[in-house]
């Protein structure tokens, strides 16, 4: 696989990565760049950036905040209810997701 192409860890994430520094965000047709907040979501990163991202339940269960990875890689702290074909698509639950590269982007499209 290519070093750039965009890369989603479930559970078992990689011992050694990058420090994550950047999320780029396009929520609802924006583009927004927030700091990476250290061990927290993209999700909470968003959010303490005063951004608003499509989330709800924060726990993996309700799909609002899927989004598809289009840089860089984060890591799936929990599947939540994300099935194989999710991930094979390069989609990820951003409530459940950390970044694992400096900078990622992310994509919160209608899906």
């Amino acid at each position: 696989m290519p070093e750039n192409t965009p890369k989603i860890y479930l559970i078992d994430l990689p011992k050694e990565h990058e420090t994550p520094e950047v999320i780029e965000a396009i929520i609802e047709g924006e583009s927004v760049e927030v700091p990476a907040l250290p061990g927290k979501t993209i999700i909470e990163s968003l959010l303490a950036a005063d951004q608003k991202p499509m989330y709800s339940c924060l726990q993996g269960h309700c799909m609002a905040c899927l989004a598809q990875l289009k840089e860089g890689s984060v890591g799936q702290v929990s599947p939540g209810i994300l099935t194989e074909s999710h991930v094979n698509d390069g989609e990820f639950l951003a409530c459940q997701a950390i970044p694992l590269s400096k900078k990622v982007l992310v994509d919160f499209g209608e899906f």
